[in-house]
């Protein structure tokens, strides 16, 4: 085998007799004749050989990266890369081992030169000249693939870093999006609150705003028509009036009709006339409801209790406690709502209540 020797080495090699050439279909250069062959050059992915084979060239072997394990006359031979070798194809050879390189993107050259045309070179010298034409090719060539490889990673990073940067803008987007939307919510709530604040304190203050309540009933009006104590009754409890009749109720725009007065959990709730109890049950939206009927179409209702001391069908004198203020009826803070109706119908109680 001839491993980049100068032409006096080779001169000295001992020429061995080798069997004929025996053409194979899927190298078309090959001979069939008397001829030693064609001329032929290719470049390929280096590949195994299941067997030996041989045929009637002066071949060049160059790999671009890794190694190649070679097998020729029965020896074993690795051979680097970027190393040209030389051997004539008429001793059998095989290739049977292969390192393609860290990319894995070797290359193979191999140049087939007929033996009569080798041997009738005028001058072998300048065969070592192409081969080391050959070679600094190959180390321009790899250097630009090496160049190029290079280049390639550097574009797929900065790739990569458009990408990520991409996708953080479109992230930065879309929360800043989600605080555009926040924002606008929380300016229309804000909106809608000045506007309820504007509408109240452009209401005069109601007369609940400014009273409170001192005074609880007693039993001197028993015995007297219901009618007839108009302006002379108290309110049930102590405490301050927080909504009065007709005003409109914050939760639903519809409007009082009747009163209601904060007072601690527990204080007692007085009757405010004499009576008997018509109702003494829970009711949604009154919670804890108690009915007084006083005769002559007149009735009194304390709601909102967190607890009833009488029952339906006892009678109630003016004064006495029938149930304890609470919070039932879904109120925030405690206090009784309370109403008088005549004939049904709901009406102020203010304009019955003495609140000197």
């Amino acid at each position: 085998m001839y491993v980049q020797q100068s032409p006096a080495a080779s001169s000295t090699r001992r020429r061995e007799m080798a069997p004929r050439p025996v053409p194979r279909p899927d190298r078309k250069f090959y001979a069939a004749s008397s001829a030693f062959g064609r001329f032929g050059m290719r470049w390929f992915d280096p590949m195994l050989m299941e067997k030996e084979h041989f045929h009637g060239h002066i071949e060049l072997n160059w790999l671009t990266a890794g190694s190649m394990d070679y097998v020729i006359d029965g020896h074993a031979l690795t051979v680097p890369a970027n190393r040209l070798i030389m051997f004539w194809a008429g001793i059998p050879h095989r290739t049977v081992g292969i390192d393609r390189g860290p990319a894995g993107d070797s290359r193979q050259c191999n140049v087939y030169l007929p033996l009569d045309t080798f041997l009738h070179m005028p001058n072998l010298g300048r065969l070592t000249e192409l081969t080391h034409e050959t070679q600094e090719q190959s180390a321009e060539l790899a250097a630009i693939n090496t160049e190029q490889r290079t280049l390639r990673q550097r574009l797929e990073a900065d790739k990569r870093a458009r990408i990520d940067v991409l996708v953080k803008v479109s992230r930065q987007i879309e929360k800043q999006r989600r605080e555009i939307s926040t924002l606008k919510r929380d300016e229309n709530r804000l909106a809608r609150l000045i506007e309820q604040l504007s509408q109240m304190l452009s209401r005069p203050r109601s007369r609940s705003e400014r009273l409170r309540n001192e005074r609880v009933p007693d039993a001197s009006g028993d015995g007297t028509a219901f009618s007839q104590l108009k302006g002379r009754l108290n309110l049930p409890v102590r405490g301050e009036l927080r909504n009065r009749f007709g005003s409109p109720r914050e939760d639903s725009g519809l409007s009082w009709k009747g009163l209601f007065i904060a007072a601690p959990a527990g204080q007692e709730v007085k009757a405010i006339a004499a009576g008997r109890i018509v109702f003494a049950d829970w009711l949604r939206g009154f919670g804890n409801l108690l009915i007084i009927d006083h005769g002559g179409g007149y009735m009194s209702l304390y709601g909102n209790n967190e607890s009833l001391f009488k029952r339906v069908g006892e009678a109630a004198q003016g004064g006495e406690t029938v149930a304890g203020v609470g919070n039932s009826g879904g109120n925030t803070n405690s206090g009784l709502y309370f109403e008088i109706r005549y004939q049904g119908k709901a009406f102020d109680p203010l304009g019955w209540i003495n609140l000197k």
